[in-house]
């Protein structure tokens, strides 16, 4: 087996940063290589946030969608914890991986998986940290401004903010 690269996330409301992060991620299993892709359950995905998220099934099934166009081989797994502790394949911070894929604003979450696989004895895993996407507007894209109609999944603006 080539790479093994590991990415994860919410996933809610599949837009162009979510891609970007998968493309990533795909691109650094290249050929022969399996992209492991950690996902948030409905309990983890709603820590925090005031709206509402996709179901996990809803959610599972788009980054399925998006990961079998690329043709690269996947794995999808159920989160319950930020940094995938107690996930059936180990999480970032103990499985078996060499790749992680971060977007800019998680980047410091890398450090710490790297920290504690240091700490376990693990090797570090090469970081790829992927720019945010921004809408036309120069905000970063996020499912929430899409949740509320302020822009597309390729962040375009829908209404005019006053």
């Amino acid at each position: 087996m080539g790479v093994r690269v590991v990415v994860g996330g919410t996933f809610d409301i599949l837009h162009r940063g979510h891609r970007a992060l998968l493309d990533a991620a795909i691109a650094a299993a290249a050929r022969d290589g399996h992209v492991y892709v950690g996902l948030a359950t409905e309990a983890l995905a709603q820590r925090g946030r005031s709206r509402g998220v996709h179901s996990y099934a809803a959610r599972e099934a788009a980054l399925r969608q998006h990961l079998e166009s690329s043709g690269v081989a996947f794995t999808i797994v159920a989160l319950s914890h930020p940094l995938g502790e107690g996930s059936p394949l180990g999480g970032a911070t103990a499985g078996p991986y060499d790749v992680l894929v971060v977007s800019e604003e998680t980047a410091s979450g890398a450090m710490t998986i790297n920290e504690i696989r240091a700490g376990r004895g693990l090797s570090l895993l090469e970081v790829v940290i992927v720019p945010m996407v921004r809408s036309e507007g120069g905000t970063p894209l996020s499912a929430t401004a899409i949740a509320s109609g302020v822009m597309d999944r390729e962040g375009l603006p829908l209404r005019r903010q006053k």
